[in-house]
């Protein structure tokens, strides 16, 4: 039995290059206008600067005409700005706006901040340990434990939203260091194990269920580091709120 001929694929069509670069840019306006002013003030100084008709220029910024793609590949290059940028929908912000706090939302009752210390020297947070019959993860010095009876007993209460944790840990100096040197020492940066980020994630994760309901609610403050008399942490629980929440 002879089988059918399979259909013919279609050509494929190409739109020349010439073509392409002369269709209309549909660029936003004021972001045009945004650009220009960024690097001349007047319009004149645009004209100048730019190399196109001030007529031309200022229908695309009122947006009674639109450029072609070379001409708008042009004034991106000329502007100083990725040719994406014309086609936003508004101006992006200044770079200060972008990096500014969030702003607290006064409406809300702020919850108080706790501080609280927790004796004892720290323990960083191990890998979680897979037996045949579950999963856990190791606190061979009940530190987990100590910082959440500690939080408790200082009144750390559940708070639904963003909280800051902060702490700083002291560390207590060798015996065997001399006088003269446990002076000069005295409250200077410790760098000793455990690692800071490990301890972190431990007080996180003592943290939840007492200070936030889940992980993603925490955030980081300050970690420290310090020589001291005696081995002990210093924890700060700060309840953050941003608008929104």
């Amino acid at each position: 039995m002879p089988q059918p001929k399979p259909a013919a694929i279609p050509a494929r069509t190409t739109v020349p290059v010439k073509a392409a670069v002369s269709q209309p840019a549909y660029i936003t306006p004021s972001v045009l206008q945004w650009a220009r002013r960024r690097r001349y003030k007047t319009l004149k100084g645009a004209v100048k600067g730019l190399g196109f008709d001030a007529t031309e220029l200022g229908a695309w910024e009122a947006g009674a005409s639109l450029p072609s793609m070379a001409q708008a590949r042009d004034l991106a290059r000329k502007l100083k700005i990725p040719l994406g940028y014309l086609w936003l929908s508004s101006p992006p912000l200044p770079r200060k706006a972008r990096l500014a706090r969030p702003v607290l939302n006064q409406a809300q009752e702020l919850a108080p901040t706790v501080k609280f210390v927790v004796p004892g020297a720290p323990s960083p947070k191990h890998r979680p340990r897979v037996t045949r019959y579950s999963t856990y993860t190791p606190d061979p010095t009940g530190f987990a434990g100590r910082v959440a009876g500690a939080a408790k007993q200082a009144g750390v209460k559940v708070y639904d939203g963003p909280v800051e944790v902060s702490f700083t840990i002291w560390r207590r100096m060798p015996q065997a260091w001399s006088k003269k040197k446990r002076q000069r020492r005295q409250s200077t940066v410790a760098c000793v194990q455990p690692d800071i980020y490990n301890v972190l994630m431990a007080i996180a994760d003592a943290l939840k269920g007492i200070a936030y309901p889940d992980d993603r609610y925490g955030t980081a403050g300050h970690c420290l580091r310090f020589w001291g008399e005696t081995d002990e942490t210093e924890i700060t629980v700060k309840p953050l709120n941003f608008a929104g929440w």
